[in-house]
């Protein structure tokens, strides 16, 4: 996050760097940003000490303060700026110290690979001063890739990317600064954090965030939000063709599942709509946010006017606000997707409809037999529904998908799934994005023998789970005494259709 000039602070802060460091600590004092633009670029006066850890320099916080070996010393001065931002006993100190007292409880190393870097390891002898904040920063300054510096119990100075704060006591940041005892450096177990900024960075963080910021919208809007819509759109259309169709021939149970259906799609639209506002308010900001790095890459001297700076910055931190929010609402959508339709292990090569047999089979297989090793394809029979115990609807799936959910569904659910009703082609939107009705128990059915065409039946069929029922009758039982007969099976000679 960019900060110039003067800048109150009283950790309202929203920005992905000081993310899971306010775990309910005390509020800090507003301060103003200490700014040393001057200093941009020239050498430090600091000597360190020769063969000590390196820093990895780059683009990226990944890797920052690892790299030993190879030591060359980095003296530029990189910030212009420092703020006191929070007060808190910071994971980075215990848990992030590669190299230093620290190393042995080191946990960053398959996480984010970073480390800190500590100014008594770093400094030599005869360069080292009293620790206060302004010595602390202009250590820190010169090192890439770190965003902040921490000062603990008066004197132990720090570089680090970010800061998270863990759990601690009430204790607050109360001891003197080693080097001007009129200000606090810290307490015994928490740190004063500083954020910095880097030097005549407005025009780039100003580029940085809109080139990122498009990209992510672009995403979203062809992407992710289509492809909600469409499926709201579409499974909402299909829902609408089976309710009509089937309440036209009088079939009680589809009608129900099909408003059962829609209201199933009702968390992803409301998913879509959250999004979609979001998505379209980052966009006015994004256009805000590109219009301001234009004008700075046309006149530089827009980087030091006040006015702009923080007009810009305000922008930036709205830009960064609204963008996480968004990836949060994007992210959103996508888990809806995934619950609402395809398995989560779902293998297109593996046929798991040999594992489901037509559920005329294990009633009257006059109207639902099975050839002697015979497949899906080839089974015989009339169009049937069924309704039940219903687990869950599955969307945009064909009859491999629905069978792979069916199979799956004991993977993450106690409710073991025994069948499912499926709708395929002939009522779908698009070819292969049926909708299927997982049961963990049958109840009613309707077989329709009016139907001539085979379509018909490979697109309206309830299904059996071989393994549980095999050999098993499941011919309706009005008394129920039957724990997994149906309790009806009714004959239509009719044929329902889709009705225009």
């Amino acid at each position: 996050m960019a900060m110039f000039a003067v800048v109150a602070i009283a950790l309202s802060f929203a920005t992905p760097a000081f993310a899971g460091s306010f775990l309910g600590q005390e509020r800090i004092i507003s301060m103003p940003m200490q700014t040393y633009s001057e200093d941009c670029g020239k050498e430090s006066s600091l000597r360190l000490v020769p063969e000590a850890a390196s820093f990895l320099q780059g683009q990226n916080v990944p890797g920052a303060g690892i790299l030993k070996g190879d030591f060359k010393p980095y003296n530029k001065v990189l910030k212009d700026g420092y703020q006191m931002v929070d007060c808190v006993k910071d994971y980075m100190f215990y848990r992030g110290d590669k190299f230093g007292d620290n190393k042995h409880d080191y946990k960053l190393g398959p996480v984010s690979n970073v480390s800190i870097v500590h100014y008594s390891a770093l400094v030599d002898r005869a360069s080292k001063q009293p620790i206060e904040p302004k010595v602390c920063f202009d250590f820190c300054r010169t090192i890439p890739n770190m965003g902040f510096f921490g000062i603990r119990n008066g004197r132990d100075c720090y570089c680090t990317p970010y800061f998270t704060g863990m759990e601690s006591d009430n204790s607050m940041c109360d001891a003197p600064c080693e080097g001007d005892d009129s200000m606090v450096c810290g307490g015994k177990s928490k740190s004063s954090i500083f954020a910095m900024h880097m030097c005549h960075s407005l025009g780039e963080d100003l580029k940085l965030a809109v080139d990122e910021a498009s990209t992510f919208v672009a995403d979203a809007k062809t992407r992710v939000l289509a492809d909600g819509k469409a499926c709201v759109k579409d499974m909402t259309k299909v829902a609408d063709v089976l309710k009509a169709a089937f309440g036209n021939v009088g079939d009680s149970g589809v009608t129900d599942l099909a408003q059962t259906a829609k209201i199933n799609l009702n968390q992803l639209d409301y998913a879509v709509l959250a999004a979609d506002r979001i998505t379209n308010e980052l966009s006015g900001i994004l256009q805000d946010a590109s219009a301001q790095a234009g004008a700075v890459k046309s006149d530089k001297s827009l980087a030091k006017d006040a006015k702009f700076v923080m007009k810009a910055e305000g922008t930036l931190d709205n830009l960064e606000e609204t963008l996480a929010q968004d990836e949060v609402a994007i992210d959103k959508i996508e888990k809806e997707i995934t619950k609402l339709s395809r398995p989560r292990f779902y293998d297109q090569s593996a046929d798991s409809t040999v594992h489901y047999y037509p559920i005329m089979y294990f009633i009257d297989k006059k109207y639902g037999d099975v050839p002697k090793g015979g497949k899906a394809a080839e089974f015989t029979g009339v169009p049937v529904t069924c309704t039940g115990d219903l687990i869950k609807p599955v969307y945009r799936v064909d009859k491999l998908a629905c069978a792979a959910a069916c199979d799956e569904v004991g993977l993450y659910s106690t409710a073991g799934c025994v069948g499912y009703q499926f709708f395929g082609d002939k009522w779908a939107v698009k070819e292969g994005e049926g909708m299927c009705f997982l049961y963990s128990k049958f109840r009613t059915g309707v077989y329709y023998t009016g139907c001539k065409d085979k379509a018909d039946t490979a697109s309206t069929g309830c299904y059996g789970k071989l393994s549980k029922f095999n050999g098993v009758s499941l011919k309706p039982d009005p008394k129920d005494k039957c724990i997994w007969c149906f309790k009806s099976m009714k004959k239509a000679n009719r044929c329902p259709k889709p009705i225009a």
